[in-house]
Order: C-alpha cells, then structure tokens, then sequence
C-alpha cells in the first residue's frame, strides 16, 4: 500500500487541517477543562500535548530508521509512555502547545518532502502498530490526528453540556 510522499503529504496537510477546525474557538481555559467518563483524554490540551509528543516519537523512529540506528523497544508500555510525554509537559501553556504542533508538522513535512520513493518503503516497527515501512509511518501519523481530533470534538460536546 505505497503511497508517494505526495500522496501522504496531502493526506497529512488535510486532517491537520480538520484538527486545527476543531480546535478553533477553544481558549486556554476550555482546553485545560477536565472531562471525566469519557474515553480517551479528558481535556483538551492533555490530547494536543499527546499529538504534538506522540508526532515528534514517531519522527523519530523514521529518522533513526533511516540512519541505520532504530531498534524495537522492548517490553513497549502505550499508556505509561504517552502519560510520560504528557507529564513532560505540564507546565506547557496552551500557546505553547498549539506551537509545539506546528513545529512539529513543519518538520514533518520537511522530512516527508526530502524522501525518495526507495525510503518510503524501508520496512520499519511502530511499537504499537507493529511491522510497517516508513510510509506507514506518516499513514499513522495522519490517523492519529484524526483519532484525536474526534477527542477534541468529543470533549468540546461535553463541555457544552456541562452547567
């Protein structure tokens, strides 16, 4: 299932763009609003602090899957670990998270724009999705904006409900 790089680009740039549609209109108070009983993450910038950590892992992996130098972690633990990267981030303000996420995508981006047919189908491991090549890599990446934009969604319905 190989898809060039601007195939992916395009399909990274268009659930970005649905996730940045449904985070318009939330202020730093309604992002840092806690929602509990919902699945997922229960506010808002907890879930675009995890975008922004869990892009920037994943970029990682590529990166290092290019050099030569990836190797499979052992033992992977999901929640622990996207619960680590949130903590990182606890004092990051709402500004700085919305930040974070565009950096992030631009050096996406820049990555995705420099690869070559031949690298994007470098077999490569997701610690949770398992055996992919690098491709799939940014195919995840653009998914997992989508499942969290639905987060956001998800929770912006909550809190209109709230009294």
């Amino acid at each position: 299932m190989m898809k060039s790089a601007d195939e992916l680009a395009a399909r990274l740039t268009t659930e970005r763009e649905r996730l940045r549609q449904a985070l318009q209109g939330v202020d730093a108070a309604t992002a840092a609003c806690r929602i509990d009983g919902v699945d997922g993450w229960t506010s808002i910038h907890d879930a675009m602090k995890h975008v922004a950590s869990a892009e920037y892992s994943m970029m990682i992996i590529v990166q290092r899957t290019l050099d030569g130098t990836y190797q499979k972690v052992q033992d992977f633990d999901l929640n622990r670990f996207n619960a680590r990267q949130v903590e990182k981030r606890a004092g990051q303000s709402w500004a700085d998270t919305l930040g974070e996420l565009e950096q992030v995508r631009a050096h996406t981006m820049q990555t995705l724009a420099g690869l070559t047919e031949e690298q994007l189908a470098i077999p490569t491991h997701h610690p949770v999705w398992g055996d992919v090549d690098i491709a799939g890599m940014f195919r995840i990446i653009s998914i997992h904006d989508s499942l969290h934009r639905k987060d956001v969604e998800t929770l912006k319905d909550e809190l209109a409900k709230a009294p």
